[in-house]
């Protein structure tokens, strides 16, 4: 897969503010599974719901924001494209030619134009390249691990759930 940082702010989860949403899940939660748990457990139950509600939301962003260029891509002139390599900056295809390079084979270039006036050429329909693989969340991102941030940030979601609850 294409190793692109898509992923919470750094300071997420120092930043969180437990609202009525999360109050209402945790009460759900509860319900639905009839067993007392104490603030440490529902602070893990709270990491898991929030990871899992995160991540929905970056890929629903992630599809939001346009068709993601990559190298085998087609495209046409006027077509507006996203680069994740290029810390997801937006561009429109300016131009397209066919590319020159007998080791290569067939393919095209695209000159796209970048925010400000910049532009820079890309290779399109090369089949075979490394970027080729679609863009995923990562699953080694230590902000979307419930087991990294249960150590990291668990003892201040506690304190801020407890607070939470009392304010309820």
């Amino acid at each position: 897969m294409a190793s692109v940082p898509f992923t919470l702010p750094p300071d997420y989860w120092r930043t969180i503010l437990l609202g009525k949403k999360d109050l209402e899940f945790l009460s759900n939660y509860l319900f639905e599974n009839e067993t007392p748990l104490t603030e440490k457990e529902l602070v893990k139950v709270l990491i898991d719901e929030r990871i899992r509600h995160e991540r929905e939301g970056l890929t629903k962003q992630q599809r939001l924001i346009g068709k993601v260029y990559i190298p085998e891509g087609r495209y046409k002139v006027g077509e507006n494209l996203v680069f994740p390599a290029l810390d997801w900056n937006k561009g429109k295809v300016a131009s397209l030619r066919p590319g020159v390079n007998p080791a290569i084979g067939k393919f095209d270039v695209i000159e796209v134009e970048f925010e400000g006036g910049v532009s820079h050429l890309f290779a399109a329909g090369l089949a075979e390249h490394k970027l080729n693989q679609p863009v995923e969340i990562s699953i080694d991102d230590q902000l979307l691990n419930p087991e990294n941030v249960n150590n990291t940030y668990g003892p201040e979601l506690e304190q801020k759930l407890a607070e939470a609850l009392s304010a309820d």
